[in-house]
């Protein structure tokens, strides 16, 4: 079985993701979504701000979304397979 990782900084969605049963009805569409996929899914915390370059990537965006600028990931360059 092929496996993926979702890596992410925020403690509260891991804490979520995590929980026996998740209060949110996204985090039960997440969880319902993954559950159907024909790979394995593994989460995994890592700390922000940390200069891991996809995390510093999903911020700028996620930066860029909150001010309603158009995005532009030109400022990162991805160089991972």
């Amino acid at each position: 079985m092929a496996k993926c990782t979702n890596h992410t900084d925020s403690q509260s969605c891991l804490q979520a993701l995590m929980a026996f049963q998740p209060i949110s009805t996204i985090t039960r569409e997440i969880l319902n979504t993954w559950s159907s996929l024909t790979i394995e899914v593994a989460i995994s915390w890592v700390k922000g701000y940390s200069g891991v370059l996809r995390n510093e990537i999903a911020d700028h965006l996620a930066m860029q979304a909150t001010h309603g600028s158009t995005l532009n990931n030109n400022k990162h360059q991805d160089r991972s397979p």
